[in-house]
């Protein structure tokens, strides 16, 4: 992970989450000011989450050297698998996000940032980068789900997951190296 586009593209992957919860959520979000709230709320747990991640991926570089990086890809991997196959399985009721429930909503759309935290810092990549990168797109792609919210209902938020993980499974191949 070199390049800003690289980590950009991996932070707007994870992001795809963020955006999806909120497409279903969007609607009870009426106030423009408690979708600014809760956007810069996930933008913030996806910056916390990979530093809490690349903390220990550090450390997992130090005590297994080449094997941290194939483990990191295996962990992209089976994240964007997941995210394809779980696309769209949830057809529980749309609640309003208010109070403790705004906090919830970020911490478990941010959590796959921890995972890819520990990949990032199993193979050395420079924290500010990342945390700059994975806090903006996350949270203007939350911002962008919540204004979408009643355009594009639950189908776009379906795709935009299977995107996400299709994005994983495609940096998982590059950094093993077998892709290209």
């Amino acid at each position: 992970m070199d390049s800003w586009f690289s980590l950009f593209m991996l932070a707007s992957a994870l992001g795809m989450d963020a955006f999806s919860m909120a497409l279903a959520f969007g609607a009870s979000l009426t106030m423009w000011s408690a979708r600014l709230r809760a956007s810069l709320l996930v933008g913030s747990f996806h910056m916390a989450m990979p530093l809490l991640g690349m903390a220990g991926g550090s450390w997992m570089a130090a005590a297994f050297s080449d094997a941290a990086g194939w483990i990191g890809a295996l962990l992209l991997f089976v994240l964007g698998v997941m995210m394809i196959k779980n696309a769209g399985e949830s057809d529980e009721p749309v609640r309003p996000l208010a109070g403790a429930a705004v906090f919830m909503f970020a911490f478990i759309v941010s959590l796959d940032s921890f995972s890819i935290g520990i990949s990032l810092g199993a193979v050395d990549t420079p924290l500010l980068p990342v945390l700059i990168s994975f806090g903006l797109a996350s949270g203007c792609l939350t911002a962008v789900g919540f204004g979408f919210a009643h355009l594009a209902k639950h189908r776009l938020g379906v795709w935009s997951e299977r995107v996400g993980g299709a994005v994983l499974i495609f940096f998982a191949l590059h950094m093993t190296g077998q892709f290209w």
